[in-house]
């Protein structure tokens, strides 16, 4: 998992592969996104946004919310 360069939101980590990012919160949560779940197009914006450290949470929210393939809880 990489660090989520923005502190501000509740997310933690992301872990980007050419198919998927799977998205750490700090509550333990852990969603997976899929190029199936979600489409190219905006797995790719999560993908760009993840990397450059802000957005995704809104994107998410706003986006993205319902459309994962996976959801689990650590903790």
């Amino acid at each position: 998992m990489q660090t989520y360069k923005n502190g501000k939101t509740a997310i933690l980590a992301f872990k980007i592969t050419e198919e998927s990012i799977t998205i750490q919160y700090k509550d333990g949560r852990f969603y997976l996104y899929t190029r199936e779940s979600l489409g190219h197009e905006k797995l790719s914006e999560m993908k760009k946004l993840a990397l450059s450290g802000e957005g995704l949470g809104n994107f998410v929210s706003n986006k993205a919310a319902r459309n994962y393939a996976g959801k689990w809880i650590l903790g």
